[in-house]
């Protein structure tokens, strides 16, 4: 994992660590990852994506916190993500702008997580399942596979994914996984090519010895989101 030591500013004001000093913030603050993705379509360039990992607290009372900024065809989304320390999601916002316009919310509930969408045609509540091994997984976003990445480190058996945008619920189940080199800008790794499937598709998934998403592609959407090496 990349450990780096800084503050989170905005998370921790929109997400609250009760009334922490900021040494104590700063010091309970750990990046697991970050970075940017080039967004396709159709094998066409057709948006971006940047992302920040970072680990609050320690031990159990740690959260996992993702935010994002993700453009892609006239829509901009920014997503936020809440784990727990076993990277099961807790909680989740999604700010939808652009071409289409919405704000969403998902909480857990005792068994079910709760999601609530409000748009200019009114609001839409909806009911998921809630499972140990369950993630938020949108359509065309690229960096929540990191937590799908840790489900398939920790275990066998499937997976619940939530696409709460869109309104869907898929079973994924590992297909097939297999090591192959990948080449990151100038850097020759060694990454893990995963195959996943549900909800009627196939999933494609490359990640590195520490976890992070390097590439993602979903062929029946013609979407495909390669990492760019740090620094550009």
């Amino acid at each position: 994992m990349v450990r780096r030591f800084c503050m989170i500013g905005a998370v921790v004001g929109a997400l609250s660590v009760g009334g922490s000093s900021p040494e104590t913030l700063h010091a309970q603050d750990v990046v697991l990852d970050e970075g940017r993705f080039t967004l396709f379509i159709e094998g066409r360039e057709a948006g971006s994506e940047s992302f920040e990992i970072h680990r609050l607290g320690m031990g159990q009372s740690a959260r996992i916190v993702a935010t994002a900024t993700v453009s892609l065809g006239g829509t901009e989304m920014r997503p936020t993500l809440e784990a727990s320390p076993d990277f099961r999601v807790t909680g989740y916002q999604n700010r939808v702008t652009g071409a289409r316009e919405a704000d969403l919310s998902v909480v857990l509930n005792g068994r079910r997580y709760v999601s609530r969408m409000s748009s200019a045609e009114g609001e839409v509540q909806r009911e998921y399942r809630a499972a140990p091994r369950t993630t938020v997984l949108e359509n065309r976003v690229s960096h929540q596979y990191y937590f799908l990445a840790q489900f398939i480190d920790g275990g066998s058996g499937p997976m619940l994914a939530l696409s709460p945008v869109d309104g869907e619920q898929a079973r994924l189940e590992v297909v097939s996984t297999e090591t192959e080199p990948f080449r990151l800008g100038d850097q020759q790794l060694d990454a893990r090519h995963i195959r996943l499937q549900g909800g009627g598709e196939l999933r494609e998934l490359w990640i590195d010895d520490q976890g992070r998403v390097l590439r993602v592609e979903i062929p029946a959407i013609g979407f495909r989101a390669e990492r760019l090496p740090d620094g550009t």
